[in-house]
């Protein structure tokens, strides 16, 4: 849901989801006026994008939304419940959550921990690079 500036009036309101228990645990807004909302889900149906990072379910999902709300710029799971999200000026998004033993690192990365996760997403949440422990995807010109 998102009100304008003063709080008086509705811009948009939408569902984000599937058909089982997902939750959102963070927000984030670029510079552009997208929303980034991350979370977790339980749902083997929570909508995804074509070219989407991880299309297979896994616990956790961040999805990006267009300014007026009617769209989504990219939507993909991760492999563990996302606890929060944050966007950088050129529109990078970081999340942070729980991670397993089976949480995807990089080459260099921070040495393993049961239950910790940085990554950073870039553009349209496609094509991995790997970078010294953060999970970049390059962006898209849109």
């Amino acid at each position: 849901m998102k009100l304008n500036a003063d709080g008086s009036a509705l811009v948009y309101s939408t569902y984000l989801g599937g058909s089982k228990v997902d939750m959102a645990s963070g927000i984030a807004v670029d510079t552009g006026g997208n929303a980034y909302v991350a979370g977790s889900t339980d749902s083997t149906d929570f909508p995804t994008t074509p070219g989407a990072f991880r299309a297979v379910p896994g616990g956790g999902f961040i999805t990006k939304l267009d300014p007026a709300g009617s769209s989504l710029v990219y939507s993909t799971y991760l492999n563990a419940p996302i606890g929060a999200i944050a966007v950088d000026a050129q529109g990078n998004a970081y999340v942070t959550g729980t991670a397993g033993t089976d949480f995807q690192t990089t080459p260099g990365s921070l040495p393993a921990g049961p239950r910790r996760q940085l990554r950073r997403f870039r553009g349209e949440a496609q094509s991995p690079w790997f970078r010294a422990g953060l999970l970049h995807l390059p962006r898209r010109h849109e």
